[in-house]
């Protein structure tokens, strides 16, 4: 089961596992499947009874988290906890997509996964919250922090800096991030 297939992260896994002989794929997106939609959310669990559930959808504008919090935590926090609870009704093991904004970016050498955390705004502190509450609710998961996502059907950091580079002779960016 696929969750998000219509962003960036979600249309990538939807090419890779659509149309393979070795297991069925259910992909659904925000607007077919309304993840804050709690019982609807368990109602498809019960009725595709998944192994495996890859959670791709969240509330990626960080910068709009800071004045959409309650949304921000609904889709980050409560939402991956209602995922994470349908996983253990079914049996199924869930790979949850995360973030490094759950640190603080003060490391310079770059984070571990056992880190502990420090969010520096809400984004990151919804996207924490969504990973302790499916570490309380299940044994079978794994929860991936990605960084710097660039590609197909979203907005990236790299077709920003190519699409702002054929419109402009002389670009500033800040110099003091680094991502990989």
């Amino acid at each position: 089961l696929l969750l998000g297939k219509s962003g960036m992260l979600g249309s990538c896994f939807l090419k890779h596992l659509a149309g393979s002989e070795d297991f069925e794929t259910y992909a659904f997106s925000k607007e077919e499947l309304d993840i804050t939609d709690f019982s609807k959310l368990e109602t498809v669990f019960e009725r595709i009874k998944p192994n495996f559930v890859i959670n791709c959808s969240a509330y990626t504008a960080v910068d709009d988290c800071e004045t959409n919090k309650e949304l921000a935590f609904k889709l980050n926090g409560q939402a991956a906890c209602e995922i994470a609870k349908a996983c253990k009704k079914v049996g199924a093991i869930l790979v949850h997509f995360s973030t490094d904004y759950v640190f603080d970016g003060q490391k310079s050498e770059g984070y571990k996964e056992d880190d502990i955390p420090c969010p520096i705004n809400v984004y990151g502190e919804s996207k924490l919250k969504g990973e302790q509450l499916i570490a309380q609710e299940l044994d079978q998961y794994y929860i991936v922090r990605s960084s710097w996502l660039f590609g197909l059907n979203g907005k990236n950091f790299v077709d920003t800096m190519i699409k702002l580079s054929k419109e402009m002779k002389e670009l500033k960016v800040v110099g003091d991030q680094i991502g990989c």
